[in-house]
């Protein structure tokens, strides 16, 4: 459970896909640490990079207010990888929104 945000999950500790929990009242185990951050980088045959990417809440991790609180869980869950942009064309096509560091409002 994170946030609003109820999700099975599979797992075990130790393990690639790791998962610890506490059980709760209610007989469901809710995961307390476990896996974060996971990083797939490949090398075509032209040696062009590709990237995916997945974070287990998402990269707001402070902010349970933040549309990104718990958005890349249900890819976590479901053993999902998202794309991560390099090139400027790409981060601007999909940019949410754009600031300076110390100006933002």
């Amino acid at each position: 459970m994170r946030g609003a945000v109820d999700l099975p999950i599979g797992g075990g500790p130790d393990i690639l896909h790791a998962t610890y929990g506490a059980l709760q009242e209610d007989g469901r185990l809710k995961i307390t640490d476990g896996d974060s951050y996971v990083l797939l980088v490949i090398w075509d045959k032209d040696g062009n990079v590709h990237s995916m990417s997945v974070h287990q809440f998402g990269s707001s991790t402070l902010h349970e207010d933040s549309p990104h609180y718990a958005d890349q869980s249900p890819l976590m869950a479901n053993r999902q990888l998202k794309p991560v942009w390099f090139d400027e064309e790409d981060i601007r096509q999909h940019l949410e929104r754009e600031y300076v560091p110390g100006e933002e409002k």
